[in-house]
């Protein structure tokens, strides 16, 4: 029973299990070289929330709604802090501002699903576009997260976020050094 488990670990272990699924990558990779990376806020337009998409899950949980925004934003901000803190002290960094010159890539994450959990944990899934500094869509990438908190719906909404953008900074340090 041991030998399986050992087996069971180390054939994960050399699977390479990363925190993201590739939807959409450059035949040139456009993060060679590259020292940083702009940002766009974590949009939520299109999310569906518990299986329906937000309209309908917002039409039936006015109790949820007074605190809606500020839920996304927690989430945002969140995202932004475990990208950023798991890039800190690498070779990539987030820019702080926009890039006048227009030539740093941009990361444009979106919301895609979000399983509020209950009591449970809760669930994001997050698609991430590479635009050029034109916009032009290069590489997309999707990961999902889930809190391990059981606490406020707000606290794991923060924690999945956050894990998020750390599975986000992940491929970004794997694919930055290729």
């Amino acid at each position: 029973m041991l030998n399986r488990s050992i087996l069971a670990v180390c054939v994960v272990a050399l699977s390479g299990c990363q925190p993201w699924k590739v939807v959409r990558e450059a035949d040139a990779n456009p993060l060679a070289g590259k020292t940083s990376v702009g940002l766009q806020w974590l949009e939520w337009s299109g999310v569906w929330v518990d299986g329906v998409p937000e309209e309908a899950w917002a039409s039936s949980h006015d109790d949820w709604m007074k605190d809606w925004a500020a839920n996304k934003s927690v989430g945002a901000s969140s995202f932004r802090k475990g990208l950023s803190d798991r890039l800190a002290g690498g070779t990539l960094s987030l820019l702080t501002k926009p890039d006048p010159t227009g030539s740093a890539l941009l990361l444009r994450p979106t919301v895609v699903e979000l399983t509020t959990g209950g009591w449970k944990p809760t669930s994001l899934k997050i698609s991430v576009l590479v635009l050029d500094g034109k916009g032009t869509p290069l590489e997309e990438i999707s990961t999902v997260a889930k809190s391990k908190n059981d606490g406020s719906f707000e606290g794991r909404l923060a924690e999945a976020a956050a894990l998020a953008g750390q599975n986000v900074a992940s491929y970004l340090q794997q694919r930055s050094k290729n």
